[in-house]
């Protein structure tokens, strides 16, 4: 008996634990025209045309090495946040929180981004919506030429979810 106790009062700590663990949505704003706040989560997140593959060939087909930052030997990661807006336009896009490795390379890195073409956007409840994509580009120099390239969405923590 004792052992039927402590598996029931486990089993509801078990749910307890799980239930406010899962994130449940919060309602969307009815008229998604006029809502201009930024989301971080949404159902259905915003996607390149052509998914994730299409993104990475797009940025190394588009991606210039700074001549300043191979000249320098500079390496590393910037990061270019941008809103993908609820028509799939980008728009706000800039260096995430200003982090940039120099030699060109930030600008560089906000060229290709706003070259790129209209994302298909986030939806939730219906709802197409605002929302803010970080993305992570690496330069390297030739002989470290193949490189895994990962896209990271880390939003800002002032940012809201629906």
């Amino acid at each position: 008996m004792k052992y039927l106790r402590a598996i029931i009062l486990l089993s509801f700590c078990l749910v307890a634990v799980v239930c406010t663990a899962q994130k449940d949505f919060p309602s969307v704003p009815e008229s998604g025209d006029n809502d201009t706040t930024v989301y971080d989560l949404v159902e259905h997140m915003p996607t390149f045309p052509g998914g994730t593959d299409s993104l990475f060939s797009f940025i190394r087909a588009n991606l210039t090495y700074p001549e300043e930052a191979q000249e320098q030997k500079i390496e590393g990661r910037i990061y270019v946040s941008f809103i993908v807006e609820k028509d799939g336009s980008i728009t706000n896009v800039g260096l995430h929180e200003n982090y940039d490795i120099g030699g060109g390379c930030g600008p560089e890195g906000i060229r290709v981004v706003r070259s790129m073409p209209n994302w298909l956007p986030g939806n939730h409840g219906g709802n197409n919506l605002r929302f803010i994509i970080v993305l992570p580009i690496m330069f390297l120099l030739s002989e470290h030429r193949e490189y895994p390239t990962t896209v990271v969405h880390m939003p800002p923590a002032h940012l809201t979810t629906p």
